[in-house]
């Protein structure tokens, strides 16, 4: 996940580049609010369509944030 500032506009940028998806906020929480119901749905999309998500290896410190996701069958 990747946060960034907005310089033109100040609103707080959040991706997550394995999902190829992104959202934003006036501040972090709001954003990242924003960001959880898009992955969310991301996720469902992906399920329905029996499709799996893409990875990425966890290594070292940063921001993690869990999506709980219905599972659905191909």
């Amino acid at each position: 996940m990747q946060v960034e500032r907005d310089t033109e506009t100040e609103q707080v940028v959040v991706t997550i580049p394995a999902l190829g998806i992104g959202d934003y906020g006036r501040d972090p929480e709001r954003a990242l609010q924003r960001l959880h119901k898009m992955a969310a749905f991301h996720l469902e999309s992906l399920a329905l369509e029996g499709k799996e998500p893409p990875g990425e290896p966890v290594e070292g410190e940063g921001l993690f944030v869990r999506v709980r996701a219905a599972a659905y069958a191909a």
